[in-house]
């Protein structure tokens, strides 16, 4: 309800979708924009890191915006949800990032297959959280596995889906994303899907 129904969405991008390029994106049509993904742990223990983020955040016609975030637990995710509630729509969490870093840090798309983890992370912040908590995921090869994992995240109150149509050793492949598993996931759910 806060973010209405957008049809124009830009996706989150490692050192792109910083507040200029969201708003360049608005210009020409885009009505849902993703800040960068940060790290819900230093929004905790780094003010001077927590302001730099807020900062990325706080312009009043950047709207409707998710700010997305790492995390490994549902206490950081939830405290950085309350920092951020007053210049944000939502709150989304990375389960996509294949990055290195992602692998080393424990977080991102090797959560997939930690999904007691994953279910935790949710249950802890959900309930608490100002704004609507979502969640950005990768596919598995198996089209049931995906689906089962999307219906998880849905009863742990996630209230919307973004889904990379691509698996985590798909991370440098040029090939189309996998429509189908995106359609499978959005017939399975009642929340909305991207």
């Amino acid at each position: 309800e806060r973010m209405g129904s957008p049809k124009y969405v830009m996706a989150p991008m490692v050192q792109g979708s910083e507040l200029p390029f969201r708003m360049l994106c608005r210009r020409y049509g885009t009505q849902l924009c993703y800040t960068p993904m940060w790290d819900a742990a230093r929004m905790v223990s780094e003010p001077p890191y927590a302001a730099a983020v807020i900062k990325d955040a706080s312009c009043k016609a950047d709207r409707p915006l998710i700010m997305q975030f790492h995390a490994t637990n549902g206490q950081d995710l939830l405290a950085a949800a309350k920092r951020v509630a007053k210049y944000v729509d939502a709150v989304d969490l990375n389960l996509g990032c294949p990055q290195t870093c992602a692998a080393v840090g424990g977080y991102g798309a090797y959560l997939m297959y930690q999904l007691s983890t994953v279910r935790k992370i949710f249950r802890d912040a959900v309930a608490e959280s100002p704004v609507p908590l979502t969640a950005k995921i990768r596919i598995f090869e198996d089209e049931a596995r995906t689906v089962a994992y999307a219906k998880m995240l849905e009863e742990c109150g996630v209230q919307m889906l973004a889904v990379h149509g691509r698996t985590l050793e798909d991370y440098c492949s040029l090939e189309p994303a996998d429509l189908a598993m995106i359609r499978a996931v959005k017939e399975a759910v009642q929340i909305q899907v991207l």
